[in-house]
Parts: C-alpha cells; sequence; structure tokens
C-alpha cells in the first residue's frame, strides 16, 4: 500500500509518513497540513473495512453483516464513516518550528528561542554540530496518535 503514496513495499505508513512531512517541513515556507501526507494506518484500516462491506452489498451477501462492524458508526439515524480511532498527528507537530540555521544555532535560531530542540526537518545545522542547548536524544513513547 507504501508503494501508493512514492514509498517501497517495505515501508510502514509510519515511516512513509514521517519521511514526507520531514521533506515537506524543509521544502515549505508555510504551514503543512495532514491531507498533503498518506494516509495512517487506522484511516486506511477502516477504508478498508468500508470498501469490503460496499462489495458486500453490491453482490448482494451482506444480509448477516453489521455496517457498524464494518467502518460505520450511527449518528442522528444516518450511516457516516469511521475516519480513524486515533488522531493523525499531535497538534504540537503540526505546529512545528524549524530553523534554518548556518551557525551551529548559536544565535537567531528559531527553535532555541522558543525553547525546542532541532530536529531533522532543520535546515542545515540538521541537529550535527548544532549548539541548541534544548536537544535531547529521542525516546519512543506509548501515545494516543496514529501518526508512528
Amino acid at each position: 500500500m507504501a508503494v501508493l503514496f512514492g514509498g517501497k513495499s517495505t515501508d510502514s505508513f509510519a515511516s512513509l509518513r514521517y519521511n514526507l512531512l520531514i521533506k515537506k517541513i524543509v521544502s515549505v515556507k508555510s504551514f503543512v497540513t495532514p491531507e498533503r501526507l498518506p494516509p495512517t494506518k487506522s484511516s486506511t484500516k477502516y477504508h478498508s473495512f468500508r470498501v469490503y462491506y460496499q462489495i458486500m452489498v453490491w453482490t448482494g451477501k451482506e444480509s448477516d453483516m453489521n455496517a457498524v462492524d464494518w467502518g460505520w458508526k450511527l449518528e442522528d439515524n444516518q450511516f457516516v464513516p469511521v475516519m480513524s480511532k486515533k488522531t493523525a498527528v499531535p497538534e504540537s507537530l503540526l505546529q512545528m518550528v524549524h530553523c534554518n540555521c548556518t551557525t551551529a544555532c548559536r544565535t537567531c535560531c528559531s527553535c532555541r528561542v522558543y525553547g525546542l530542540p532541532c530536529t531533522p526537518a532543520c535546515g542545515p545545522c540538521q541537529i550535527e554540530n548544532c549548539e541548541n542547548p534544548h536537544n535531547q536524544p529521542l525516546q519512543e513513547e506509548e501515545c494516543d496518535y496514529d501518526y508512528l
């Protein structure tokens, strides 16, 4: 499925989304919207459920299937699609600050000014040779987001 969005067949949605987000953050001058990223694992799952259910309806084999179990929910007596069970990304990631420092983030670094660490999305510093005191090694943690 990742191949459809420019990735390799061995890429996970999470790594593909992350890599594309970093590329977009580095290359654009404005806000990066989630709509410009590949779908999350959760949204792809529910979309696939709805597609399967629709095929069953078209072929007349949905009689013992409940739409609510196949990517739909009831709201105001109408079926609406379940888009995902998780948020696409944390709000802080959508408002990510990145710098384009060429001086090892010593002076006017936007990351440093806001008290944030530099990230792989930063310009030339790219965390290497970076003297931003807020830099910390990344650690994986459990979260309620669907971006990883």
